[in-house]
């Protein structure tokens, strides 16, 4: 029978990571041919808060959290046609800063910085973006809407097992909703609401 199931941000967080992470932990060579966990930071800019993951990947095991942080720079809301205020960019950039110093505690060998919704729509999102990066010493990739949902479904399709029937997976975040249906084959339809 169908059935629907609640994934807790606060809980799954740690536990899963985009494909792109998946790949570049292993493809971080040297450390696996000495049989040591690669480590990778990877920062979220949502449309609320800041997120930085930290994790690690034994060869022989599941990827491991290391550290986890999230720092609110926001209330929820679209930005589409809207400048973020320059003293929410403040908060942002003292937020990045801080997880940044927090992440160097951990020694990542690389650094991943995404941006979903809040930098994608922003008027402003050019200057933003160049600013975090500056803030966090990394280059920050805005996220499309359709590779944003590909992710929620990559996420989904990491934690259960779906089978041939079609899924149905939803990701409300503070300024958009993903929706996507998709198998253990793959996506069949990606869709992204304005909240």
């Amino acid at each position: 029978p169908p059935r629907a199931t609640y994934f807790s941000p606060h809980r799954q967080l740690g536990d899963t990571l985009p494909r792109l992470t998946r790949l570049r932990l292993q493809r971080l060579s040297p450390r696996r041919l000495r049989r040591a966990p690669a480590r990778v930071a990877v920062f979220e800019l949502g449309s609320t808060a800041l997120h930085l993951l930290v994790a690690e990947a034994p060869e022989t095991s599941e990827i491991r959290r290391v550290e986890r942080e999230r720092v609110p720079w926001r209330k929820g809301g679209s930005l589409a046609r809207q400048e973020i205020p320059e003293e929410r960019m403040e908060v942002l950039l003292r937020a990045a800063r801080a997880l940044r110093d927090l992440a160097d505690e951990s020694r990542p060998e690389e650094i991943i910085a995404v941006a979903t919704a809040a930098l994608r729509e922003a008027q402003n999102a050019r200057s933003v973006t160049d600013a975090v990066g500056t803030a966090l010493r990394a280059p920050v990739q805005v996220l499309s809407a359709a590779e944003e949902a590909r992710l929620v479904f990559q996420a989904i399709r990491g934690r259960v097992e779906l089978g041939g029937a079609p899924t149905l997976g939803l990701d409300l975040g503070g300024g958009n909703l993903s929706v996507v249906v998709g198998s253990s084959d793959g996506l069949q339809l990606v869709r992204t609401l304005r909240a």
